[in-house]
């Protein structure tokens, strides 16, 4: 499951970039197959808030996580994990927080060079 929420994160940075949107929020969900009354049954959504806006597959990818390690439950038989992305603004129209100062725009510019990096190794 933790697999597949991943590969989630990955395409929804990929599609933020492309479209130049970023995300504030990430919302995980898990549920057990809904047609085997037999089973135990079991649903649970969270939304994850990130510090700051962001089209960075690695903070995708960990919010993600930290949403999936909460709300897994043991003894289920799970079929379904996925993810959402909640407040969506443009890049360009991104605000900034009071603790971002030039040093973490300079490590926002490298972090973006390497995610390009990676998306044309995976292209």
């Amino acid at each position: 499951m933790r697999e597949a929420v991943r590969q989630h994160a990955a395409r929804a940075g990929k599609k933020l970039r492309r479209q130049g949107s970023v995300t504030s929020a990430v919302m995980v969900f898990a549920r057990t197959i809904p047609f085997q009354l037999d089973q135990p049954q079991y649903r649970k959504i969270v939304v994850v808030p990130l510090l700051r806006p962001t089209d960075d597959t690695r903070e995708i990818a960990h919010a993600a996580g930290l949403g999936l390690e909460t709300i897994f439950a043991k003894g289920y038989r799970h079929q379904k994990a996925g993810m959402m992305l909640h407040d969506l603004t443009a890049d360009t129209s991104r605000q900034l927080s009071l603790d971002e100062t030039t040093k973490s725009e300079a490590d926002r510019q490298r972090s973006r060079r390497l995610i390009a990096t990676v998306d044309k190794l995976n292209r």
